[in-house]
């Protein structure tokens, strides 16, 4: 086990969502509504990143030529388990190597994110089509037949 992943474990863990902070991030549908009203024409807002609704940024993580597989799969899993206490998941394929998942996994970080307490949401980097998949010979797409998903 690398000397930092213990840490980082912890550090995912400290980001796990718990009621104190729930003021400050709950989406608020009335202030968007009145947002609305005045003009504000985004689709959804995202007042942060995930990462910065957290605390945590790529830097913080090692490099995955650093780590071995057991703690690739460590923290996948514990960063998993984090992302769920704040309503959310990641859809990655099953068969999709160790090192790949965890680029991906980290990849949420950057993402936009609004808390919903009512709501789920899910990072889903497939674009249903499998040829211009992010996830390549690993793309899950391909199972559901030949047909031209380009065309829809």
């Amino acid at each position: 086990m690398h000397c930092y992943t213990p840490y980082l474990l912890e550090d995912i863990k400290a980001a796990e969502y718990v009621a104190e902070i729930k003021e400050k991030v709950v989406f608020n549908f009335e202030g968007l509504q009145l947002e609305l009203e005045q003009g504000w024409d985004s689709e959804y807002p995202c007042e942060s990143t995930l990462g910065e609704l957290i605390g945590l940024k790529k830097e913080d993580f090692p490099p995955v030529h650093q780590l071995s597989n057991e703690d690739l799969e460590l923290i996948c899993e514990v960063f998993e388990d984090m992302l769920f206490t704040w309503n959310a998941s990641i859809s990655l394929p099953e068969d999709l190597p160790l090192p790949v998942r965890y680029q991906f996994t980290l990849g949420v970080l950057d993402e936009g994110f609004t808390f919903d307490e009512n709501g789920f949401i899910t990072f889903d980097y497939c674009t249903g089509s499998p040829s211009n998949c992010p996830f390549g010979e690993y793309c899950e797409c391909s199972s559901y037949g030949d047909d031209n998903w380009d065309d829809f």
